[in-house]
């Protein structure tokens, strides 16, 4: 019955409200979009390697390096070394096993 007796909106205000609306929506959509590609950029840069620091002393870090590339080098010789005794080994496992074969062909 009070919708009745409402008197009804002139076309100006109604403009208002939808241009209101549209205004507010604008606004949200941009916050939004502007979040995202924040969010995008700052794991951009979070993923990208850092640069070296300016005082950074390279004499320090050429010597692990050179200590790390030594125990490599031995570690690669005592594998070399070990190759050659596994294969007299299966040499003469090999010849146990040729003369077993003959032996009993079964």
């Amino acid at each position: 019955m009070w919708l009745g007796a409402a008197e009804p909106a002139s076309q100006g205000d109604q403009t208002a409200i939808i241009l209101g609306v549209i205004g507010a929506l604008s606004l949200v959509l941009v916050a939004a979009v502007s979040g995202i590609f924040a969010l995008l950029t700052a794991k951009a840069n979070r993923t990208a390697p850092a640069p070296p620091p300016a005082n950074s002393q390279p004499s320090q870090d050429m010597a692990f390096r050179d200590y790390v590339v030594g125990e490599l080098a031995v570690a690669r010789s005592r594998d070399d070394d070990h190759d050659e005794a596994r294969e007299i080994f299966d040499r003469r496992l090999d010849r146990i096993e040729r003369h077993l074969d003959l032996g009993d062909p079964e």
